[in-house]
């Protein structure tokens, strides 16, 4: 979708429901954010997770930096006090040298074509002993877990999946894109002569597909709508042509995309109306990891 800002199928207030409330202060208690002064939210889009992390440091002030304007425009619309935001780059932040406390990001890094260029300007506009926090998922291995809930489920179907979406995502990559499933080498993007101190934690949140009227069965209700319209564009991660340029790119045959983006959907279709029925529940976990370092 070039004619839109970036992930604007992604930017919606799901995103509030990423995170269980005593997870997030058990990260603000290892990481010091409560005794934060200076913030930095890298990639902020509409300002999620700033304002998430604004909670978590109460005495901070918090910038969110965001490339695309119109997402700057509309965070800044509804900005908290504490928060601004700014259009800008985050290879090459318009920041002095150790300006920040704590620089943070969240599905980020899986966008960029050089995660770790970014990672190294953010470490750079740490102080000394600041906090780096990033956020980042693996999709592949949470795609996988959704359509193998029962013993029962068709092996064709899940590789039928796999095939497309690890194809598609090693394209998407191939293009200087991303890769959408790089929480899992996270640690990989940390120099260690920049950085030391390392730990990585996996979010605890599951977002539960179960019958029920629970503040966690709300949140699966949205998370189905969200899938729903996405399978309504003839596409499925992506549009139907940015599917096919990311499966071309990642080395995949004209004449088995349609084979397997058809199966593909149906598969995923099958799955979420049986969630939405009730006929069908999950736990709706994921690998969505959270790395922390320090600056030496």
């Amino acid at each position: 979708m070039d004619h839109e800002p970036h992930s604007a199928r992604y930017l919606n207030d799901t995103r509030d429901l990423w995170w269980n409330e005593d997870f997030l202060a058990l990260i603000a208690a290892r990481t010091g954010l409560a005794h934060a002064a200076r913030v930095l939210d890298c990639g902020a889009g509409l300002g999620h997770w700033t304002r998430t992390v604004a909670r978590l440091a109460p005495h901070a002030e918090l910038t969110g930096l965001e490339r695309e304007p119109a997402w700057v425009a509309r965070a800044s619309a509804d900005a908290p006090p504490r928060v601004s935001f700014l259009a800008g780059d985050v290879y090459a932040l318009p920041f002095a040298d150790g300006a920040f406390d704590v620089v943070t990001c969240q599905t980020l890094l899986i966008h960029l074509r050089d995660p770790r260029a970014a990672v190294r300007e953010m470490v750079r506009v740490l102080r000394a002993d600041g906090r780096l926090l990033l956020c980042e998922p693996n999709n592949l291995a949470e795609g996988v877990a959704r359509l193998c809930v029962l013993p029962s489920f068709d092996l064709e179907d899940a590789l039928a999946w796999l095939r497309l979406e690890a194809t598609c995502e090693k394209g998407k990559h191939a293009l200087g894109l991303g890769y959408n499933s790089l929480g899992e080498g996270l640690v990989e993007l940390l120099d260690p002569s920049l950085v030391d101190d390392v730990s990585v934690w996996n979010n605890d949140k599951c977002t539960v597909f179960a019958p029920g009227e629970s503040a966690a069965q709300r949140a699966a209700r949205a998370e189905i709508a969200d899938e729903l319209r996405m399978l309504a564009d003839d596409g499925f991660t992506w549009s139907r042509e940015e599917t096919l340029r990311y499966f071309r790119a990642g080395g995949g045959r004209d004449e088995d995309f349609a084979p397997l983006l058809a199966r593909t959907r149906r598969a995923w279709a099958q799955r979420i109306e049986a969630l939405a029925r009730g006929t069908l529940s999950q736990n709706g976990g994921g690998m969505f990891y959270v790395a922390s370092a320090r600056k030496r």
